[in-house]
């Protein structure tokens, strides 16, 4: 990432075919409305917020009510080929002294062996189901956030260490740290496509050198991503001005989310959605999808960082020891409200910040 280093809020550069918008170092405002109910942030208060480390999605039930199909057909496709399988069902009869029929012993073995060979492909789906199940269970517990603290301008990044098996924390400074928006396929939590991606990251000291650490957030399009960032921006600018900011994130997925997301990458309406539609979705997956999601982000909001210096770090501070955004940050935002958002334009239009107005 020695390339990031020349980064700067306002350009736009472009590698390896993909364009990307910068964002930060020198987090600047954007004149972007912020995400009314942003989809990267999994805790907030007054403190602190807890951003990414995501592994839930919804698409996790489309996949796993695929196999479960394609498993139940190979079933039936079986029971057709090979029709009843009571003659697999055998009888030791023997005649008593008055000449009537007595069964000594009934074999269900073969028929046993046949029902199993019958169902099969089904519990063979249904294993691959619940390796699936369990390696995202894994993923959760490994999956960890950036804590981004107010008071402090710092955000601890969070990382999974292969070789230490432990979450290693690196804190880095706010205005330090990189993010931009680039063009990238993707799937959102509710499993409806993304155009765009917001990458936030650092770099962190290992015992092989610099190590990139990022959490990588879907968005519809790019003006979704800024609008992801904004709301981080705002938040660590100006802090909570509401107290119904403090709702719960990420809220509860539900398949009215589903299908509100599916209908703006789509662009359609909400009324394609019929009663036979609602019903054909729910019964395809993305209800049990809706469900696992939930389930998960359970799972994973209960692995949290246990390192007491984490703890400590996290803490409040006093109104005498918050940290004040830097004078460059102040000046840069001063003349971008002055001379650029007041001609409404935005963090996409106002070009090269640092080649315009260098320090």
């Amino acid at each position: 990432m020695n390339q990031a280093l020349s980064y700067f809020a306002g350009q736009k550069v472009k590698g390896n075919g993909v364009k990307k918008l910068i964002l930060s170092p020198l987090p600047i405002a954007t004149n972007f409305k912020k995400a009314h109910s942003a989809r990267s942030i999994l805790k907030r208060n007054y403190t602190y917020i807890d951003v990414g480390g995501r592994v839930a999605n919804v698409s996790l039930g489309l996949t796993l009510s695929a196999y479960l199909a394609f498993g139940l057909i190979l079933s039936l496709l079986i029971y057709a080929f090979v029709g009843d399988f009571t003659p697999q069902i055998k009888e030791h009869v023997v005649r008593d002294i008055y000449g009537v029929d007595v069964v000594l012993k009934t074999e269900y073995a073969g028929f046993i062996m046949s029902m199993l060979m019958m169902f099969l492909p089904l519990i063979f789906m249904l294993m691959i189901c619940l390796s699936s199940i369990i390696r995202e269970m894994k993923l959760a517990k490994r999956s960890t956030a950036f804590r981004f603290h107010r008071q402090r301008r710092e955000v601890a990044m969070c990382q999974w260490d292969e070789e230490l098996q432990k979450v290693v924390v690196t804190y880095q400074p706010w205005e330090a740290m990189f993010a931009w928006v680039e063009d990238k396929n993707a799937r959102l939590t509710t499993a409806a496509p993304a155009k765009s991606v917001l990458v936030i990251g650092g770099t962190r000291e290992s015992m092989v050198g610099s190590q990139w650490v990022c959490q990588t957030i879907p968005a519809l399009d790019k003006e979704s991503a800024v609008m992801e960032w904004e709301a981080i921006r705002s938040f660590m600018e100006d802090g909570v001005r509401e107290d119904s900011e403090l709702a719960d994130h990420p809220p509860k997925m539900t398949m009215q989310r589903v299908m509100e997301d599916y209908c703006i990458t789509s662009k359609q309406p909400m009324t394609i959605f019929t009663q036979k539609k609602r019903l054909w979705w729910a019964i395809s997956g993305r209800r049990l999808g809706v469900l696992l999601y939930n389930f998960m982000m359970r799972f994973e909001r209960q692995q949290d960082v246990v390192d007491p210096t984490f703890e400590a770090w996290s803490l409040p501070l006093s109104d005498c020891d918050s940290q004040q955004p830097s004078a460059a940050l102040k000046k840069y935002n001063m003349w971008l409200k002055r001379n650029e958002y007041a001609k409404g334009l935005n963090i996409q239009t106002i070009g090269d910040v640092k080649d315009k107005y260098s320090l």
